[in-house]
């Protein structure tokens, strides 16, 4: 913000402060209580500024000698958790009227300089407070244009940063894909003052839990039988030896749970669990590293339905069943999926509930209604996915295709994405808007080993229709 802003920036300001440390320090609407947990959460707060030297028209000669670090960044908290409502706004206001404020360097530049690499830190969250008018645009314009004033050091240390950035974190919103958690203006005009939320979601993490999703460690599952309980064993894959795991055996109503480290050879106790079949459910905790954002736990859990041996068996006979029970879950559990299961939801504008899509292995066509659309960029069709471990399964190939006047968001260049990639609601919006009635079809399509492809379609007719006439054509 320029030394001799007017009194209007100044109030706009004023007010974004407030908010912001209302937003922080306060129970909110946007998260159940307050952002900041005095004593629990780590806080960082840095500014942006480059050149605070007279003569503000030479600035962007001066870039020369930028380094782009400690002379761009200047972090004012770094990580800590005891800081006070007041500390937190004072901190936003800069002791120091720079220049130069590049907001596409903020980020890469501020996540790097605010990262947490060597602490446990579940959830991060990135809030942006500006006080410049910018689009996308414009923003891209700006970076290439004041780039070119530096010098080649720190043209590349930025870009390094650059594709740290974009490697390990992905900014999403409520929804898990690429937007803001929430966004607020204050003031109008030139004095506009815009508050930007975003979770930071740490790409390091999802790729860890779709890699043990890929794992079973139940296929060679063995329950023996006692007076006093049951005892399992198992051999789990080398990715797991030393994570916390707990096994449950539940029949019914009745279950017993056990905890312990997985390692070769895993043998556990369990209380006694009355019945002839039940189902063990595995529940295994790891961690993840993050180069920018810290270490994060998360768990991956798997599920196989068993017998259950009544009393003392030999554990010969008793891990052929065990083993065949195995066999046959897994194979029902696959059958399900790739034939029965119906993994998709679709809800268009106009209609009160979403429609479950019929299973891919029908090869069905979905028809229906929707009004015209007004104009470019209004919502066309949401589309819920299956869950992330039933995509890394069952449609770690397939695709989703949609037809060129929509845009999916977060993919405005695609027409096509695979399933497996996707957040787990899939938002489509106009791209081209039609000048008069026609449809739009979206397609998703399963290779199988077999080399015929499964594919359920979607087929959308937009009419000039009078409000309350919508309705869904029967599944053909």
């Amino acid at each position: 913000m320029p030394p001799a802003a007017p009194n209007t920036k100044r109030k706009a300001l004023a007010a974004a402060e407030r908010e912001l440390a209302s937003y922080l320090f306060e129970p909110n609407h946007v998260v159940n209580g307050p952002w900041y947990r005095n004593g629990k959460d780590l806080l960082t707060v840095v500014q942006y500024g480059i050149d605070s030297l007279p003569r503000a028209d030479l600035a962007y000669l001066r870039l020369k000698d930028a380094r782009l670090d400690d002379d761009y960044v200047r972090k004012v908290i770094g990580a800590q958790s005891n800081v006070s409502r007041k500390q937190f706004i004072a901190a936003l206001n800069p002791k120091v009227h720079t220049n130069l404020n590049v907001l596409a360097w903020a980020l890469p530049l501020g996540l790097t300089t605010a990262a947490v690499p060597n602490q446990q830190v579940q959830e991060t969250y990135v809030i942006l407070l500006n006080d410049a008018q910018m689009n996308d645009g414009s923003m891209v314009l700006e970076k290439h244009t004041l780039g070119l004033h530096l010098n080649q050091a720190a043209r590349e240390k930025l870009a390094k940063q650059e594709n740290l950035v974009e490697k390990s974190i992905r900014l999403t919103g409520k929804y898990g894909f690429s937007s803001a958690w929430f966004e607020k203006p204050f003031g109008e005009g030139t004095d506009l003052v815009v508050i930007t939320a975003f979770k930071a979601v740490p790409t390091t993490t999802a790729a860890a839990a779709e890699g043990m999703g890929k794992l079973n460690p139940l296929d060679n599952l063995s329950i023996d039988g006692g007076i006093t309980g049951l005892s399992a064993s198992f051999d789990p894959e080398s990715e797991l030896n030393g994570a916390r795991a707990n096994l449950t055996i539940q029949s019914g109503k009745d279950k017993s749970s056990s905890n312990f480290i997985l390692s070769p050879h895993t043998r556990t106790t369990l209380g006694l669990v009355p019945g002839q079949q039940g189902t063990a459910t595995l529940a295994i905790a790891k961690s993840a590293s993050n180069p920018l954002l810290g270490t994060q736990q998360f768990e991956v859990h798997f599920k196989q339905p068993i017998l259950l041996p009544s009393g003392v068996r030999s554990r010969s006979f008793l891990a052929l069943i065990v083993l065949l029970a195995g066999v046959v879950g897994v194979a029902s559990w696959a059958y399900y999926h790739l034939v029965t299961a119906k993994h998709f939801k679709l809800w268009l504008p106009g209609y009160v509930t979403s429609f479950e899509l019929p299973a891919m292995s029908q090869g069905a066509t979905s028809r229906f209604i929707v009004r015209q659309p007004v104009g470019n960029g209004e919502l066309a069709a949401v589309l819920t996915l299956p869950k992330g471990i039933v995509r890394a399964l069952f449609y770690r190939n397939a695709t989703l295709r949609w037809d060129p006047k929509l845009s999916l968001v977060g993919h405005a260049e695609a027409e096509m994405a695979k399933i497996a990639l996707l957040p787990s609601v899939a938002k489509f919006v106009w791209l081209d808007r039609p000048a008069s009635s026609g449809e739009f079809v979206l397609s998703i399509e399963r290779p199988l080993r077999s080399g015929r492809n499964q594919r359920a379609k979607i087929n959308v007719r937009f009419l000039a229709l009078k409000s309350g006439t919508l309705k869904a054509i029967e599944t053909s």
